[in-house]
């Protein structure tokens, strides 16, 4: 029988790889959407209102909504949005799912690692407990997972995804870093020894699907490779896929400050997070390792 899936945020970075997989898959997709089409639901929750006078029933319903962090200078304001936008959209789902307008047994909501910020090089997985709780960025992920965690007091099954470095052509740091590859130059971050744990797009909309398939998965899990690496390697392993008449550079720490403001800090952060949980529930990652993630994410670049 098809399974039918809601999605809030789907037309972002992950949201839009999962669209693709699921619909490939089989599942009807629907999505909670600002602006009204075909398959969709609108909904603004910023006031708290999704357009529903009848109940919607979902085998599972996945928040994958926020506005992007890595967009734009973390002003005061700037900082306001990035939490309501992530609160709002958790309680304006569970004020409906209070309602009956909403109904399912799975909620999947979004996090991030920015929960363990720098952690340095021992590894993290999903019981360790982060060693920053005073950081913005740290109250700010907590916040957003207390209130996913709230979902399952109504007794639906509840998972919360905590995303490491979505590595995809389509947005995020990868896009960054080739834009400047087209200028001829492919650059690590300061010493670039910081260590990042990422994961394949494909590979996360993967995750999702299956928490979705898999009764037994609750709780958080890491959406990253088992195998994180530094900024420098990962680097390395774009430049081998490109072109060779690029050259690989350091980009000095200040230089990004200026550029970046506060938010530079996040790609100096240096955090080993291990999918601990995945494992354990025996998830076959695609792209285990960073070599294989951009041989496939820059096959069609070669060359170029």
């Amino acid at each position: 029988m098809m399974k039918r899936i809601l999605i809030a945020g789907g037309t972002g970075l992950i949201g839009t790889a999962l669209l693709k997989e699921a619909s490939a898959q089989g599942y009807e997709v629907i999505l909670l959407s600002r602006k009204p089409g075909a398959g969709r639901i609108t909904w603004d929750p910023a006031i708290k209102k999704i357009d529903l006078d009848q109940p919607q029933s979902f085998d599972a319903i996945l928040n994958l909504a926020g506005s992007n962090l890595s967009k734009g200078r973390w002003t005061a304001r700037r900082k306001k949005e990035i939490v309501s936008s992530r609160i709002n959209s958790v309680e304006t789902i569970q004020e409906y799912l209070q309602k009956g307008l909403l109904q399912t047994k799975l909620y999947i909501g979004a996090s991030g690692i920015g929960y363990y910020r720098n952690s340095g090089k021992e590894a993290v997985d999903e019981n360790t407990l982060t060693t920053f709780p005073g950081d913005w960025l740290v109250q700010t992920v907590k916040q957003w997972e207390a209130a996913h965690q709230r979902v399952s007091e109504s007794g639906i099954r509840t998972v919360i995804v905590r995303f490491g470095i979505v590595l995809s052509k389509e947005g995020g740091a990868l896009r960054e870093i080739l834009n400047y590859a087209r200028l001829g130059v492919v650059a690590w971050f300061g010493f670039g020894r910081q260590i990042w744990s990422w994961i394949h797009i494909t590979d996360a909309a993967r995750i999702l699907l299956f928490a979705i398939e898999q009764d037994n998965v609750e709780g958080v899990l890491l959406a990253v490779s088992p195998n994180p690496v530094s900024n420098k390697v990962l680097t390395l392993a774009i430049y081998t896929q490109l072109s060779p008449f690029k050259i690989m550079v350091p980009a000095p720490r200040f230089v990004l400050q200026i550029m970046l403001g506060k938010m530079h800090s996040v790609v100096f952060d240096s955090c080993r997070a291990i999918p601990r949980r995945l494992m354990e529930y025996h998830f076959t990652f695609l792209y285990p390792d960073v070599r294989s993630a951009m041989q496939d994410l820059l096959k069609k670049d070669k060359g170029n």
